[in-house]
Parts: structure tokens; C-alpha cells; sequence
């Protein structure tokens, strides 16, 4: 999966980023993203450490074209892309943020046949039952039994 993100810079003050300015970039650890960066003057630097543009503490695993001003930055996040990165102007301090990096949401349904469990007390009971054709769920030949004590 590829995202892009649209970065031009709001005068020196900051950077626009899909219309928000110096907002937050938030990224799926497994997927490729393209930052396209139009902001002359303005060198965009992905960092591990918050404030200004900091030469030490630049991040590069993953990522090409970093420190660009016109162009595109690919990020390919990988599971050891750590939690939280930033991002700064190397001019100017007042434009930076933060990149905010999530794992994957897992939505696969799993395809599932089983029996069902129902308990009598102390004793449990197997009895075998499917999911519905075409899984749209639902189980066919479901039965409570109930006990009284």
C-alpha cells in the first residue's frame, strides 16, 4: 500500500501537510508512503529526536531522499521503525512535528468450524455444529440446556 502526503511550507513558519499546518503524520508499520514535498528553502528532515533540525539524530532506515525540498521522500515503514519520529525544517525551528507510527489493524475475518461448548454445571457437554454456508455466520442447530439446581 502507498499514501502520499502532500508538504509545501507556509512561508517559514511552517509546514503544510495535506492542508494542516506542522500537523501530525501518522504512518502503518508495513506500508510505503510518499511524502512530496514542494517547499523551496525549506529542507524536509525526518529525525528520532522533537524541536528543531537536529544533524545527529537524522532517520534514515527505510527512507530515501530524505532532506529534500522539492521532490518525494519514500518511507517504507518496517516493524523497527520506532513509535514516535519527527519532522524539521534544517532553517527553521518553528517548522517541525511529529510522525506518530502505528502497527496494522488486523480486519481479516478468519474462516472458523467448530463444535459448540454449552456447560450443565459441572459437567460439559460437545456438540458439533457449523457456521452458516457462504460465511455469513449464524449456527445452525444451536441448543441451551439449562439445569436447575
Amino acid at each position: 500500500m502507498s499514501t502520499i502526503f502532500n508538504i509545501l511550507n507556509s512561508g517559514s513558519g511552517a509546514y503544510t501537510i495535506n492542508g494542516v499546518n506542522n500537523g501530525n503524520i501518522t504512518l502503518i508499520r508495513g506500508n510505503t508512503y510518499s511524502l512530496v514535498i514542494n517547499a523551496s528553502g525549506h529542507p524536509f528532515w525526518i529525525q528520532t529526536v522533537s524541536g528543531g533540525y537536529s544533524s545527529n539524530n537524522i532517520y534514515s532506515s527505510g527512507i530515501t531522499n530524505n532532506g529534500t525540498q522539492n521532490g518525494t521522500i519514500t518511507f517504507v515503514v518496517s516493524n523497527n521503525t520506532p513509535d514516535t519520529l519527527y519532522y524539521a525544517c534544517r532553517f527553521h525551528s518553528s517548522m517541525q512535528g511529529r510522525i506518530i507510527i502505528t502497527n496494522p489493524t488486523i480486519t481479516k475475518t478468519p474462516r472458523i468450524s467448530m463444535g459448540s461448548l454449552y456447560s450443565n454445571n459441572a459437567q460439559v457437554f460437545y456438540k458439533p455444529h457449523t457456521l452458516a454456508p457462504g460465511g455469513i455466520g449464524g449456527v445452525r442447530n444451536y441448543r441451551l440446556k439449562s439445569r436447575k439446581t
